[in-house]
């Protein structure tokens, strides 16, 4: 399962994600994994999950950061959600790009049992019909 948190900058996206990881660290018997660009929200996030920063990891391209993730979930078959704040701001990419990622996450949800929270700084109308489908709106 994948959703998709989306809108401009400072309309409270890391805020929802970092209360849905930690809401979920008390109830679930997975690993929870929290993806950003850096460590600003190390001590906003509950001890149990495990804060990623990419930014240490020069990922640079989107099917680098699928690899990343699924590099992840290899090392840690106890993972059952992740978290990724700021999916363009980690790794910009264009409509194509994005498509190819997020067809990667939903391979890797399917097949992993792993449930993918992401969070796009854009306005609706900018975000293409496919990511659509993972919004809540």
């Amino acid at each position: 399962m994948i959703n998709v948190l989306v809108g401009k900058k400072g309309t409270g996206k890391t805020k929802v994600l970092i209360e849905m990881a930690n809401k979920w660290s008390g109830e679930t018997k997975g690993n929870i994994i929290y993806i950003d660009d850096g460590n600003r929200h190390m001590y906003d996030l509950d001890p149990s999950i495990r804060l990623m920063n990419a930014g240490e990891f020069r990922i640079k391209r989107a099917d680098a950061l699928l690899g990343f993730i699924s590099g992840v979930i290899a090392g840690d078959f106890d993972i059952e959600k992740i978290y990724i704040d700021g999916l363009l701001k980690i790794v910009p990419m264009d409509n194509d790009e994005m498509e190819s990622f997020f067809e990667g996450l939903e391979y890797l949800a399917q097949n992993f049992k792993v449930k993918f929270t992401v969070s796009i700084n854009k306005d609706m109308e900018e975000i293409p019909e496919y990511v659509k489908k993972y919004t809540a709106e």
